[in-house]
């Protein structure tokens, strides 16, 4: 009985494999993508670095600088909107380019 229901398992792990991460099931056409809305972002000149703290919100030097937003999904649903609410922020100063998300 048990070596029954280990061999259905993996009978049914394996499909599953094949099923999920099969390139011709999961493949997106290189063209579809390509349909795709993108985000313009623009590098904004910036007076200061920004704070390294991994939280740029109220971090003074990313006011002025407008944010990226509008993204989309690839995977599950190409196309939809991004399920998480994205913000990209990108400045430079003479020294070094910031990318805040």
């Amino acid at each position: 009985m048990f070596l029954k229901k280990k061999v259905s398992y993996l009978s049914h792990s394996f499909l599953s494999f094949f099923v999920f991460f099969d390139p011709v099931v999961n493949a997106q056409s290189s063209d579809s993508l390509e349909q795709l809305p993108r985000p313009v972002i623009n590098a904004i000149k910036i007076d200061k670095s920004p704070s390294l703290d991994g939280d740029i919100s109220g971090d003074p030097a990313w006011n002025g600088v407008e944010p990226a937003s509008g993204f989309t999904q690839i995977q599950p649903n190409a196309g939809d909107p991004a399920s998480q609410k994205t913000e990209v922020y990108m400045g430079f100063t003479d020294d070094a380019v910031y990318i805040g998300v």
